[in-house]
């Protein structure tokens, strides 16, 4: 189970202190960025062109948009171009006019492409045609929009039905978890058959960034 820290803020001089702090790490490959718009949720992030003049080194970057309409965004993101090293884009569902569209186009733009699904809202809510384009299905288990929240458990039972939406649609897709993530749940989500987490406060709020991820994968070990 892959560990991508996850970096939500308004802050440039924030983002460039925790990405120095995942960059300390050389086993880190992925980090995970998340964009808000204060409108899908109470809160505001950077953008993705406010990102550009970083120096992300070896890492690449998947894209979680918690926005209205996140087309703008892959737009946005297409216009940055080989400026930032974007892996995949995934985006949250409950804004999102034409899920085919998104997928599409992300797809188009040679990334790998992911829905986003809010703590409540059913995994129905993604349309049977959007399967055949899913790299990874990336579940919340807060609401989505701000980091800090508590881990909601009813986020495994959502993950079981996953795994028989991806048996019987794209044996390919991946299965991620975000929110609230702690060292306690870790074997519980590796034992449940998830491959990807991302994890925000756990690891920026620790006294050593370092340490706790270590901690974090010697668990998983």
């Amino acid at each position: 189970m892959q560990i991508s820290p996850a970096i939500l803020t308004d802050s440039l001089a924030t983002f460039s202190q925790q990405l120095e702090l995942v960059k300390e790490v050389p086993e880190i490959k992925t980090i995970q960025i998340d964009i808000v718009d204060a409108i899908f949720a109470d809160n505001i992030t950077l953008n993705p062109s406010d990102l550009v003049d970083f120096d992300f080194g070896k890492l690449l970057i998947d894209f979680h948009l918690m926005t209205e309409e996140p087309m703008d965004y892959v737009w946005e993101l297409i216009d940055c171009g080989q400026q930032l090293p974007t892996q995949s884009v995934i985006a949250q569902v409950e804004k999102m006019s034409y899920q085919l569209d998104f997928l599409e186009e992300v797809k188009k733009a040679g990334w790998q492409a992911g829905l986003a699904i809010n703590l409540f809202t059913p995994l129905e809510t993604i349309e049977e045609a959007a399967w055949e384009y899913l790299d990874q299905v990336l579940l919340m288990a807060v609401e989505a929009g701000e980091q800090g929240q508590g881990f909601n458990f009813s986020v495994f039972a959502k993950i079981e039905e996953l795994k028989i939406l991806i048996k019987k649609f794209n044996k390919e897709s991946k299965i991620s978890i975000d929110g609230g993530i702690k060292i306690e749940q870790l074997k519980f989500l590796q034992k449940a058959g998830v491959d990807q987490i991302a994890v925000g406060s756990a690891l920026f709020n620790a006294e050593s960034f370092k340490n706790e991820y270590n901690k974090l994968k010697k668990e998983l070990a």
